[in-house]
């Protein structure tokens, strides 16, 4: 990825390297609903506008290099009621279990990644959290 000139993913924010994780097709086939391009936000997510669909949102979120897992994990550990591992997954993944498994945070392809969604107002369907887990895993597989 990376556009002419950008040297590759030198100086690019965590924003925008999490909207080189995923694209817009991506982010359409595992949900309902049409996706935007994604934009760079400000938590080090790249974020996915829907339409048509279950979800508003989705953020993909860059961590940095995967030698930042167990104090990233640790940080989830004691800022979300624990965590929940999700086996088969990446090299390791789990889930916030404030949220449940609407996000998931994935240490794969050296760096560590999330992918969570933003539900207005209704509760989640059982499909969203395999829709969530689809793009996950098709960002480790890219």
């Amino acid at each position: 990825g990376g556009s002419a000139g950008s040297g590759g993913s030198r100086g690019l924010s965590d924003a925008e390297r999490a909207c080189q994780l995923a694209d817009a097709m991506m982010v359409t086939a595992a949900f309902e609903g049409t996706a935007s391009e994604g934009v760079p936000d400000i938590a080090r997510n790249c974020r996915f506008e829907l339409t048509g669909g279950e979800v508003d949102s989705v953020s993909v979120f860059h961590f940095g290099d995967d030698s930042g897992w167990e104090p990233t994990r640790q940080g989830f550990e004691d800022n979300t009621g624990g965590t929940t591992d999700v086996p088969g997954l990446g090299d390791e993944a789990f889930y916030p279990n404030n949220v449940g498994p609407y996000s998931l945070v994935v240490r794969a392809n050296g760096i560590i990644f999330e992918v969570s969604v933003s539900v207005a107002f209704i509760t989640p369907s059982a499909g969203l959290a395999a829709d969530v887990e689809e793009l996950a895993r098709a960002i480790v597989g890219s």
